[in-house]
């Protein structure tokens, strides 16, 4: 099933849903009314049959009410859900079109989390919100309608409940709690961080005899918390009681109007049964109306957060009409940087400037720096996940004229902090090829140097990885191989092997390595099968240390060494 059909499906299962709900409603005011408009005729022993209708009534509403409501409650389930998987499916998408350095300088990981509860409260918002307030607005229409066409001024005093009890009170209730909200904000970000520095500096504020002065500080600001939140909860319950009175008030004056209706001969008394119960049987409806238009404003933050975040621009502009890629040369694919600039936001890094680089076909380049020289940007240029100025190009064509997503099939990165995820080790090497076979994942492990780890696992390629750990931690795998089902632990070494073999099996003409911080003998060795791994391929080393020229064994498979803190600014 394509999303367009199942968002077309959700929709049509979300007006049934409206319209199962309204029926349940509608149904459950008419039971009322035909129960006393029963009683009324019935006090008047006519003949059986002549009440048949209004006990069939009754008996089909009643009913009619719990099937309708249980059927509104599955297709509402079911369109919510449906809802739910579109909703992320499209936030997924627009996220992965927006890399990290693109989405306002915050973590990936955590602004993805962030967004997908988001996701889940604008669903909510649409299964506690709109879908109820239409139900519950198309029975108290339904209601205001008939009670107007018995007493037409009970019927004005119905429609003003509904709209002062079901949409005035909740929303003026909103407002409150937004503007306590506003205002508890600062002092809930003041007291978590008074409580955290009182708790690490109470042996100085005790020997300094500050600790009172300091918890008054505390009881002072919670306080200000305290009452914010008495506020909003005074707003809701507020809020709750307009309701009840607009609905009571509604009541009433269908009793009085229809009682002198009765001694002026306008109305009979079942109709005046009918009246006075109808306002009574609407209750529900206002109730569900109230609460479903509380849902819908409190989720309004939700959906403007989604909006926020795939409105904005990313940090890429892709071309209106990319060129294709061009043809290898001289067996490979080369890179010429001059005068780049770039980086310096987000997270793609400290900036880079007035670099130059060449890296022809099949060569292999070192690049050294101490923090802050504009790796992390370089990277992300070469990757096609950031804009820059200068001259980037690939083959002889400029970067920002092709496709960041052909870029990529060209220029792969094994990075250090690869990440691994919960699943087995072929499964973790065949996400940069899905379609690869077994015998490809397990050449691409021979190759990258995996071999003697994964045969040492329990299962081998099959054996499930879980957190990763620092090399010098040895891992057992004659004991539990997971705490919590998540798998064997990966040190750091075998990870940047995982990186590499994803990179192999991807067959990435052109190899970003980000050295890993382990130590020299481990760090050379797995540096030393990565190198003989990749012959063949453009070799570009990130170096986060400045190495000593002759006495540095990852350096003797390097055709040149540039130490970007040496490039000259323009």
């Amino acid at each position: 099933m394509t999303i367009r059909s199942a968002g077309r499906g959700a929709e049509v299962r979300s007006a049934i849903a409206v319209a199962f709900g309204a029926g349940s409603l509608g149904a459950a005011v008419g039971l009322l009314a035909a129960s006393g408009s029963l009683l009324a005729r019935a006090a008047g022993r006519p003949p059986a049959a002549h009440l048949a209708g209004a006990i069939v009534a009754v008996l089909g509403l009643g009913l009619g009410r719990c099937a309708l409501r249980h059927a509104g409650r599955l297709v509402s389930h079911d369109a919510a859900l449906r809802t739910l998987a579109r909703s992320r499916v499209r936030l997924y998408e627009g996220l992965s079109a927006r890399t990290p350095s693109g989405l306002h300088g915050r973590p990936y990981g955590r602004l993805l989390g962030l967004l997908a509860r988001a996701a889940d409260g604008v669903v909510g918002r649409e299964r506690h919100g709109l879908m109820p307030m239409a139900a519950a607005g198309a029975a108290g229409s339904a209601a205001v309608v008939v009670e107007w066409s018995l007493l037409p001024p009970a019927g004005m005093a119905l429609l003003g409940a509904l709209m002062l009890g079901g949409v005035g009170a909740p929303w003026a209730a909103h407002r409150a709690a937004v503007r306590a909200r506003r205002r508890s904000a600062a002092a809930r970000t003041e007291l978590s961080r008074l409580a955290v520095e009182t708790l690490r500096g109470l042996p100085d504020l005790l020997a300094c005899d500050a600790a009172p002065r300091r918890l008054h500080g505390l009881r002072r600001i919670d306080a200000v918390v305290t009452r914010a939140e008495g506020r909003s909860a005074w707003s809701a319950g507020l809020a709750a009681g307009v309701t009840t009175l607009a609905t009571g008030a509604a009541l009433f004056c269908a009793l009085l109007l229809g009682v002198a209706a009765v001694r002026e001969g306008r109305l009979d008394r079942a109709g005046l049964a009918v009246a006075v119960l109808i306002p009574l049987a609407a209750v529900e409806a206002v109730t569900v109306l109230s609460a479903a238009i509380g849902h819908h404003l409190r989720s309004r933050r939700e959906a403007a957060l989604i909006r926020a975040v795939l409105d904005a621009p990313g940090s890429v502009t892709e071309p209106a009409e990319p060129l294709p890629l061009p043809l290898p040369r001289h067996g490979g694919y080369g890179l010429c940087v001059r005068a780049l600039r770039a980086g310096g936001t987000g997270d793609a890094g400290a900036p880079v400037s007035g670099l130059d680089l060449e890296l022809p076909p099949g060569r292999r380049v070192a690049l050294t720096g101490h923090g802050g020289a504009g790796r992390s940007a370089l990277v992300a240029v070469l990757l096609r996940l950031c804009d820059y100025e200068g001259s980037v190009t690939l083959n002889g064509v400029e970067l920002r004229d092709l496709c960041g997503t052909d870029v990529r099939r060209i220029v792969g990165l094994c990075a250090r902090d690869a990440h691994v995820f919960t699943a087995t080790v072929a499964e973790n090497i065949r996400v940069a090829r899905p379609g690869a076979t077994d015998a490809e994942v397990a050449h691409a492990v021979e190759r990258a140097g995996l071999g003697p780890w994964a045969a040492a696992l329990p299962d081998g390629l099959a054996t499930p990885l879980g957190e990763p750990t620092s090399l010098a931690e040895p891992t057992s795998f004659a004991e539990p191989t997971s705490q919590g089902g998540r798998g064997v632990p990966v040190p750091d070494g075998e990870r940047l092997r995982i990186a590499v073999a994803r990179a192999l099996l991807a067959d990435f003409p052109v190899l970003i390595v980000d050295e890993p911080e382990l130590a020299d003998e481990p760090g050379h060795a797995v540096l030393a099968d990565v190198f003989a791994a990749s012959a063949g391929r453009t070799v570009l080393l990130m170096m986060r240390r400045r190495p000593t020229p002759g006495a540095d064994a990852v350096l003797c498979g390097m055709d040149e060494v540039i130490a970007l803190d040496d490039q000259p600014s323009r």
